[in-house]
């Protein structure tokens, strides 16, 4: 079999190539070649991982709207707005929450610490994503420079004792 056949050929698990030293080829054995694309490996392992990415993910979908995920943690809490229930609860408060990241991130408010500082103004924010949007009215995003623009100007006009309407 020549080396071309090798590469091309789908119909075997393992091959063992040798050949003339007069061809400068490298000798080849135990050579491992996935039937499904044809790329080839040099061990079983690394062929099994490769299989693995021609599989179909899972899906897992709601019985109850049809929404499909891919994987199931996010399939259970999205039951949890069906049911309405919110098992992480504020020992402050007492409101709940669908995920354990909501409660952290609303003890925040409690504690009134704003870990996420916006570079260009300072004003400080309790979440990521409350930062990222805030972000976008300096930078331009959404039209948000010319809302923030709009806002400065407002608030220059008005007497203290209406800013708190913005």
């Amino acid at each position: 079999m020549s080396y071309d056949e090798v590469l091309m050929s789908t119909n075997a698990d393992e091959i063992q190539i040798e050949m003339a030293p007069e061809m400068c080829l490298p000798i080849i054995t135990n050579y491992f070649f996935c039937e499904i694309c044809g790329e080839n490996f040099l061990s079983k392992n690394e062929l099994r991982k490769h299989k693995t990415t021609h599989k179909a993910p899972k899906i897992f979908s709601c019985n109850m709207c049809l929404k499909i995920f891919t994987k199931k943690y996010n399939l259970q809490q999205h039951l949890l707005s069906h049911t309405g229930e919110r098992p992480h609860i504020c020992q402050i408060c007492n409101k709940g929450f669908t995920r354990k990241k909501y409660l952290v991130e609303h003890y925040l408010v409690h504690t009134g610490e704003e870990p996420f500082v916006c570079a260009d103004c300072n004003e400080g924010f309790i979440t990521e994503e409350e930062l990222k949007d805030h972000e976008m009215l300096h930078t331009g995003g959404y039209f948000g420079n010319l809302v923030y623009q709009l806002q400065l100007s407002l608030l220059a006009t008005r007497q203290p004792s209406e800013k708190f309407l913005l």
